[in-house]
């Protein structure tokens, strides 16, 4: 079977606590043996595209954490350009009314802008701030974005589940203490998939058995 991304990225999750800087693309490949191994470097290399892996010198790799890119991406690189061009003085207005974007997200890039040193605010417009582009802005040509957590609410299943898969993989199960890291994991998910009641099959049989 070949992993979900979701799969991978949890794995790499649980390596990286596991192996910290020692982490290499070996260790992926031994939670999930009977993968090829290109499959699993190009799952690697799309969320190293996303900014969730990075490498760690010449051989290691890190999950970072860090979330995808938002859907605003597209529109903060038009709102970008656009602002990297502008005299002194131009308004979140004025950039909305050019790349007809919304007013409130070109805001909150305004914001973050304004924050990272990328824009410097020049005086006002009435009753709304001016902005230049600073030395720094000028120099990158593509648009800074901010990085947003993204959240998922399944996300204490997956580390559950992707700690499970490396400890079936990689511990000795006659072992009592590795034996209760894997139920500890089985716990997790079956208090959040396992609604049925345990008893409900004998019960069901039980009361076959009385009608006949």
């Amino acid at each position: 079977m070949i992993p979900s991304l979701d799969m991978v990225r949890g794995s790499l999750q649980v390596l990286t606590l596991q192996h910290g800087e020692g982490l290499q693309i070996q260790h992926l490949f031994g939670v999930f043996p009977n993968t090829p191994h290109t499959t699993l470097r190009a799952q690697v290399n799309i969320l190293a595209r996303k900014g969730e892996v990075e490498k760690v010198g010449t051989k290691g790799l890190r999950y970072t954490g860090k979330p995808t890119l938002s859907s605003q991406a597209p529109a903060r690189e038009k709102a970008w350009r656009l602002i990297r061009i502008q005299r002194p003085g131009w308004t979140v207005a004025d950039i909305a009314c050019v790349t007809h974007g919304s007013a409130n997200n070109i805001a909150r890039f305004v914001e973050f802008l304004l924050r990272e040193g990328y824009v410097a605010q020049v005086g006002r417009k009435g009753t709304a701030p001016c902005y230049r582009t600073t030395a720094k802005g000028v120099q990158e040509r593509f648009a800074p974005q901010p990085v947003e957590q993204i959240y998922d609410e399944f996300l204490t299943e997956k580390k559950a589940a992707a700690k499970l898969v490396l400890h079936m993989l990689t511990r000795d199960l006659d072992n009592e203490v590795n034996r209760g890291l894997v139920a500890n994991q089985l716990s997790v998910l079956n208090a959040r998939f396992c609604t049925q009641d345990e008893n409900t099959t004998t019960q069901t049989m039980e009361e076959t058995d009385g009608e006949n």
